[in-house]
């Protein structure tokens, strides 16, 4: 529910439908919350409805707009902070604490990888938070849109296949785990 996002936000800017945008909040905060709903969480279910009702309220009073921007610059913003705060003195870099959490100790070759894979993830989001806030700026809400809803998260899957299968090639005295299982051990990690 969370990936139809863009696709109803882009649909909405094309043929100016606020109702698609509505859709696409919708969807997304029920993708979000999903699993805490069907566990009938109440605290979630509150969230839930609150977010919802705030959804409606916003499309009342005509500042979906404003929360649709807000989300694609707040979206690449934070990710970017997420990555570049455990880049400082005091703190393992993203990419190797996931690694570490996982396996245990990372070689000092490994170390020095991950550490260069989350600058590199930094960098990322910083562009495409800069790119979402240039493009609002300009007015040029198509381009905006196909860049935050399409190209953004084209390059992010990309580059997270892509590193991947590199990291695999160039490490191959490691013990890696299957595609599949890595994306299970990224999406189950927990931020500390």
């Amino acid at each position: 529910m969370v990936l139809q996002f863009p696709v109803f936000v882009h649909l909405a800017i094309i043929f100016d439908l606020i109702e698609f945008k509505a859709i696409a909040l919708g969807l997304t905060v029920l993708g979000i919350l999903l699993r805490k709903l069907i566990d009938l969480n109440f605290v979630s279910w509150l969230i839930f409805l609150l977010l919802i009702s705030s959804v409606l309220m916003a499309w009342y009073v005509e500042y979906l707009n404003y929360i649709i921007y807000v989300t694609s610059v707040s979206v690449p913003l934070f990710l970017f902070l997420i990555f570049g705060t455990s880049l400082t003195k005091n703190s393992d870099p993203l990419v190797t604490a996931i690694g570490e959490a996982v396996r245990g100790p990372l070689s000092c070759e490994m170390r020095k990888y991950t550490k260069g894979v989350t600058w590199v993830w930094t960098l990322i989001f910083l562009v495409m938070t800069l790119m979402g806030v240039c493009f609002l700026l300009r007015g040029d809400i198509n381009l905006w849109s196909l860049t935050t809803n399409f190209i953004n998260p084209s390059c992010v899957v990309i580059f997270f296949i892509s590193e991947f299968f590199y990291r695999v090639w160039k490490f191959p005295d490691h013990d890696h785990p299957s595609f599949l299982d890595y994306l299970l051990i990224v999406r189950d990690y927990r931020f500390k």
